[in-house]
């Protein structure tokens, strides 16, 4: 969620939040810019809160630059108030949702002249104060073409674009305002997962696993720790002679006269008593059991 002083902002996608990177906030504190990954042919829907205020305000979305929808927000000063745009009303009755697609290429050299959209590959929500006004509401529906195709050699190139659904019943209401004062701006650049993780945006999937990928000598463990000397590592001789063997075998020797002084000197450090309890168990002597008690 983007968050400024009296405004937030989501983007859902198959009815789920989904997460945003790279977040930027302007130094006055009025625009909120970040990434998100696109999943094609999946809904998404636009969100906004409109923290308590005693101005009306209305929201106004457009994707890859195109207009789709908006919602006003009344006035209230004792709680936050929720609106959303998820598609672009075709009729008084129905609307046609938002989706991601993939952005369609041509070959055809027509299109190198024709402007994209600086805005292809976002998704700009932009509140400003309104005034509502007594004026009998327009029925204004949006361009349904909405698709963009691009020429293959194209710069805007961005794998992903928007498109519309199928169709869905949702009533439209419609009321009169004037815009007079924008007060927060709101940019979701979307990419497909894979391109933002090429572009180190966002992290790859492996990267979380790195730290829980320890070697069994490496992973931490109640169970108590074994007191016994430790090996000494392993030493490779080769067998081309290149190694000075017998300095080796020296050093091997020295470590392990070290080892036999720790054991000893750890078991003098034992207390007598312990000794003395070893000494009274039943002894063994060819088959039979005599106790010494």
């Amino acid at each position: 969620m983007l968050q400024l002083e009296k405004f937030s902002a989501w983007v859902t996608i198959d009815g789920k939040e989904t997460p945003e990177h790279n977040v930027e906030i302007s130094d006055d504190g009025t625009e909120a810019t970040c990434w998100i990954a696109s999943q094609v042919n999946k809904p998404f829907e636009v969100h906004w809160r409109a923290e308590p205020n005693h101005t009306a305000t209305a929201g106004d979305v457009r994707v890859d630059g195109k207009n789709t929808s908006g919602q006003v927000v009344h006035p209230s000063m004792y709680m936050s108030q929720d609106a959303s745009v998820k598609g672009v009303p075709i009729s008084l009755t129905q609307i046609r949702p938002l989706m991601f697609s993939a952005t369609e290429l041509t070959d055809d050299d027509s299109y190198l002249n024709v402007g994209v959209s600086p805005e292809l590959g976002s998704i700009v929500l932009e509140i400003n104060n309104v005034d509502v006004t007594d004026a009998p509401p327009r029925h204004e529906l949006r361009d349904t073409q909405f698709e963009s195709k691009v020429h293959e050699r194209s710069k805007k190139l961005g794998a992903h674009s928007a498109r519309l659904g199928e169709p869905e019943y949702k009533v439209s209401k419609y009321v009169s305002i004037r815009r007079y004062g924008r007060v927060a701006l709101f940019t979701f650049r979307y990419r497909p997962l894979d391109i933002l993780q090429a572009q180190s945006i966002v992290p790859p999937p492996n990267s979380s696993k790195r730290k829980a990928d320890h070697t069994p000598d490496e992973e931490e463990t109640d169970a108590p720790v074994d007191k016994k000397p430790t090996i000494p590592e392993v030493i490779e001789l080769d067998d081309d002679g290149n190694e000075d063997i017998e300095s080796e075998l020296k050093a091997l020797q020295a470590r392990m006269e070290l080892l036999k002084a720790k054991q000893v000197k750890k078991e003098r450090s034992e207390p007598s008593a312990k000794r003395v309890k070893r000494e009274h168990k039943p002894v063994l002597i060819q088959g039979e059991i005599i106790d010494l008690t």
